[in-house]
C-alpha cells in the first residue's frame, strides 16, 4: 500500500523509471472481503491510477491457508489491487501460493515467493547491471 501511495503521489516528482512492482499479502482492502465495500483507500487508489506508469510490470501475490484468507489478510482484499493497476500498468499478474507456508507472516519466506522475487525482479536487476557484450 505504501508503494502505491508512493507511486501514485510522489513518483512523477522523481526521475526514475519504474519497471516492476511486486507486492505480497496486500490489503488493498483492509479486511474486506465484498469488493462491493470499498475502503476509503481503495477508492482513493483506484481514483488516482492515472499517476501509475504504463510501463510499469506489476505482480501481486497472495496467501491461503483456508481458500480465501493468509489467516490475516482476505485473498480478496489482496485481489482488489487489480482495480488500481490493471488496464492502467503495462500488464498485471495475481499469483496465488497456498500451503502451511502461506500464512501471512510467512510469506516473505515461503520458498516459492522467494522464487517468483528471482524470478521477476532480481533477474531484471542483473540484467541491468550486466552490460551488454557485442561480438
Amino acid at each position: 500500500m505504501i508503494y502505491t501511495a508512493f507511486i501514485e503521489n510522489y513518483l512523477g516528482n522523481y526521475d526514475v523509471d519504474l519497471k516492476t512492482l511486486m507486492t505480497i499479502g496486500t490489503p488493498y482492502n483492509f479486511t474486506e472481503t465484498n469488493i462491493k465495500n470499498k475502503s476509503e483507500m481503495l477508492a482513493d487508489f483506484i481514483k488516482g491510477k492515472e499517476a501509475i506508469p504504463t510501463t510499469l510490470h506489476m505482480y501481486s501475490v497472495a496467501g491461503t491457508i483456508t481458500y480465501d484468507s493468509d489467516e490475516l489478510v482476505p485473498d480478496a482484499s489482496v485481489s482488489a489491487g487489480k482495480y488500481i493497476y490493471q488496464n492502467q500498468a503495462a500488464s498485471y499478474t495475481e499469483i496465488t501460493v497456498t500451503g502451511e507456508d502461506a500464512q501471512h507472516s510467512d510469506l516473505p519466506t515461503n520458498d516459492e515467493v522467494v522464487a517468483l522475487v528471482k524470478e521477476h525482479i532480481e533477474s531484471q536487476t542483473d540484467s541491468r547491471a550486466k552490460p551488454n557484450k557485442i561480438n
